[in-house]
């Protein structure tokens, strides 16, 4: 009876130690699945992570609907369940990996291929690991038509991500990126955010408003209307880092 007791004790011990291990595994799993991309459709970069390790979920969302977005663009068939979700790699040799020190920056660009539709796109991203810098905004990814010598496909008539009037068809790009940043109540209070943007491609703006002392949408709301634009007209993304940002002034003594 011991022997049994202790028996089950070992599979019971087994089991549970399973279950720690595996079960958040496939908690993981199934988030990535079933995870939306929060600029729209994307086209998966099967080792972009490989080799841009240090990138952000953002960046890298960023970058994959980016990519969807210029292959939708330079497809023949406009039937979008011909458009391919992921098989995009990046080609050897073509990336680099830049940091500039100076704006705080890290720059990458590469060359990426995909197979299934038989096209080749240069592309570039920018990210920074200060959520304040100044110097990050507007086009932080991009992609382009590559030249004749690195191409490996036939060659087809490629449009760019951007043309030369993607600031003119979204005039609010003219007034932004704006920093709204105050002191009140006799300098007691301080407020400050941000609000920028993101070209996805042609057809598409994503504002980013980015909050630095916390409770200011609205307040970025009213702005955006201030300068002559209808916050319905666009997608708006909020992030509020308050609890990561202090800031501290010093008056007069």
């Amino acid at each position: 009876m011991k022997i049994d007791r202790e028996k089950f004790n070992i599979r019971m011990i087994i089991w549970v130690s399973v279950i720690i291990i595996v079960l958040p595994l496939i908690v993981f799993l199934f988030a990535n699945i079933f995870k939306k991309n929060p600029y729209g459709n994307e086209l998966r970069i099967d080792n972009f992570s490989d080799i841009f390790p240090n990138a952000p979920e953002d960046t890298r969302d960023s970058v994959f609907a980016g990519l969807y977005g210029i292959v939708e663009k330079n497809m023949e068939n406009s039937d979008s369940s011909l458009m391919p979700e992921s098989g995009a790699l990046i080609r050897d040799g073509s990336w680099s990996n830049q940091y500039d020190e100076e704006q705080n920056l890290h720059i990458g660009k590469f060359i990426v291929d995909i197979d299934s539709v038989k096209q080749s796109y240069s592309g570039y991203f920018k990210w920074s690991n200060d959520k304040n810098n100044p110097y990050f905004y507007g086009n932080y990814v991009g992609f382009n038509c590559i030249s004749e010598q690195d191409k490996i496909y036939e060659d087809f008539v490629c449009i760019d991500q951007y043309s030369d009037s993607s600031v003119e068809k979204f005039p609010i790009t003219k007034q932004l990126p704006i920093t709204v940043e105050y002191y009140s109540e006799n300098y007691s209070s301080y407020t400050k955010y941000f609000i920028g943007y993101v070209l996805i491609d042609d057809e598409k703006i994503v504002l980013k408003i980015t909050d630095y002392t916390g409770g200011n949408y609205d307040n970025a709301i009213s702005k955006i209307k201030e300068l002559g634009f209808d916050p319905n007209d666009y997608e708006i993304r909020y992030s509020n880092i308050s609890e990561e940002y202090t800031s501290v002034y010093v008056g007069d003594e």
